[in-house]
């Protein structure tokens, strides 16, 4: 019954600029979407209950991890919120662990009242079109070399979104590589999609590039670790 993150891959491309509603099976549908305000995140998930009559379900917001840097799971609703039979349940979630350009991975659990999962939903969110996810070199057009040991995806596999990004292909330019996570089964067990690329210049080493704005943004969620 539950929905597994391989259905969710193919739309991880327009996640972050448009509202995604998923009908779960009669009498729930769920919205996700994103409520970005400054640097603050914060998860929007509207559920619509039709059964007019009791009280029968509740829903559990967690998020499972981050990219780049793969957080923790975290608990957005401490406690299970009981969905309003016949209307809307809307939640506007926090979740200051994903900064700007960060994408949270999101589990969104609809159970009955006597807690038997009903259905499970899984997304990707983010405040910006293009998340930011690695440092490192094209090889191939899906062959990537990741800079490692900096809190990044380090994923070997890409697909580009565009075929003038294969001018960076070979170069030894050190690139950074915005986009979408297509499977993450580990920091360096992963593929992205690609849909920006920002070169950074040919005899640049990866340990060259510390931006300061990450590393304090790093900091900042060190606290929700």
């Amino acid at each position: 019954m539950a929905a597994r993150s391989s259905v969710l891959v193919v739309a991880l491309l327009v996640l972050a600029s448009a509202s995604f509603a998923q009908i779960i099976g009669p009498p729930i549908s769920v919205t996700v979407d994103t409520d970005c305000q400054g640097d603050d995140f914060f998860l929007s998930v509207l559920i619509y209950n039709t059964d007019p009559e009791i009280e029968l379900y509740t829903v559990t917001v967690r998020r499972v991890t981050t990219a780049p840097d793969m957080l923790p799971e975290a608990l957005l609703t401490p406690e299970p919120v009981w969905l309003t039979p016949g209307d809307y349940t809307h939640l506007v979630l926090p979740d200051p662990g994903v900064g700007p350009g960060d994408i949270g991975y999101y589990e969104i659990e609809i159970r009955y009242f006597d807690g038997l999962l009903y259905d499970s939903f899984y997304t990707w969110r983010s405040c910006t079109e293009d998340p930011f996810l690695m440092r490192g070199y094209l090889v191939e057009s899906t062959m990537f070399v990741p800079c490692t040991g900096q809190e990044m995806l380090e994923c070997g596999i890409v697909s580009l979104f565009y075929g003038d990004m294969n001018q960076y292909v070979g170069t030894n330019e050190l690139l950074e590589i915005y986009g979408w996570v297509i499977t993450l089964n580990g920091r360096d067990q992963c593929s992205v999609s690609v849909t920006r690329i920002e070169p950074l210049g040919a005899g640049v080493g990866c340990d060259d590039i510390v931006p300061a704005a990450s590393m304090s943004w790093g900091t900042l969620k060190a606290r929700y670790r």
